[in-house]
């Protein structure tokens, strides 16, 4: 028997009980069983959508081109700032458009 156990007086529910210990252990299988069935769907799921050539995740912008033009020359930071984008999303934007300076030369 463990060491602490909790009672609800007022319920009358004893929780270190071997009847409520098997209950908890009987809802907790349940549980792990019904997470493990709904994650094996997810997967088959995303692996269906894959088969069928769908693409998955967050669709993608273009490289807003007029925006960094404006916010040439300045700091990440600062272009960052006055666009109201993230800094990491600016040099995302802006190796993007040096990638594409460089395949269209």
């Amino acid at each position: 028997m463990p060491e602490h156990s909790v009672r609800f007086t007022q319920e009358g529910l004893d929780l270190g009980s071997a009847s409520w210990r098997l209950q908890l252990a009987i809802l907790a299988a349940l549980s792990q069983f019904e997470r493990e069935r709904l994650r094996e769907r997810t997967i088959a799921g995303l692996d269906r959508a894959r088969a069928q050539g769908k693409r998955l995740g967050r669709p993608t912008e273009a490289v807003p081109v007029e925006k960094l033009a404006s916010v040439h020359g300045t700091s990440v930071r600062d272009g960052a700032k006055l666009l109201g984008a993230a800094r990491s999303t600016l040099q995302r934007w802006r190796a993007l458009a040096r990638q594409n300076a460089f395949v269209e030369a």
